[in-house]
């Protein structure tokens, strides 16, 4: 009996060991981490339609995001001078001159690969832009502000300023594509600065990429 009262009690000391060490790191992640959280939630309940129901979502010239799987096949393929799309004249069904040769690697390369392997162009379309958007922009706008001024409160503010004035909500209701460049650009200004300052290659490869 008394080895068995001792193998609990040693289990029982055990347990409140682990029990506390790992609360403790969770409360240190909270401490550490708790602007990005707050930043995370708010961009789930604003933008919880994007995120969470599964419809298409369109307007303007994001429109082109909702044709069919097919559309995207010409998407995912190697630069070429000619795009049975017809890219800089939609909707003439004749293709056309393909210029636009930043697009590959790019957020469409990587958009029509997805469409392809899920069958879906709204799975896609959150995966690729409506998820990231508001993600994107709360997160990297806190990095950049919270490295410059190293103060958290202040990083928090400043990226809901930057991520839900009027320009970047109008932006949203329009070209996708120009509003997932205005949710990155605080991620790339942060990643440049940071490696320059910390002169590290894998920091200028993502810099670059």
């Amino acid at each position: 009996m008394k080895n068995n009262e001792k193998t609990i009690n040693d289990w029982k000391k055990h347990y409140s060991k682990v029990k506390k060490i790992f609360f403790n790191n969770q409360i240190n992640f909270l401490k550490k981490h708790y602007p990005i959280i707050i930043l995370a939630f708010i961009a789930l309940i604003t933008h919880w339609r994007w995120i969470f129901i599964n419809e298409y979502f369109s307007s303007g010239d994001s429109a082109y995001f909702t044709w069919f799987v097919e559309t995207s096949k010409d998407l995912f393929r190697f630069p070429s001078i000619w795009s049975f799309l017809s890219l800089n004249v939609l909707g003439n069904g004749f293709g056309g001159l393909d210029v636009f040769l930043s697009w590959y690697p790019s957020l469409y390369f990587t958009y029509a690969g997805l469409a392809i392997f899920f069958q879906d162009t709204i799975i896609a379309s959150k995966l690729v832009f409506l998820i990231p958007i508001p993600l994107v922009s709360g997160i990297g706008s806190y990095l950049l502000i919270h490295y410059l001024i190293k103060n958290k409160i202040a990083g928090i503010i400043g990226s809901i300023v930057y991520s839900y004035n009027v320009h970047t909500l109008l932006l949203q209701t329009g070209t996708i594509q120009w509003a997932m460049t205005y949710a990155l650009a605080p991620l790339i200004l942060y990643f440049f600065i940071k490696s320059i300052d910390n002169k590290k290659m894998n920091l200028s490869v993502i810099t670059g990429l």
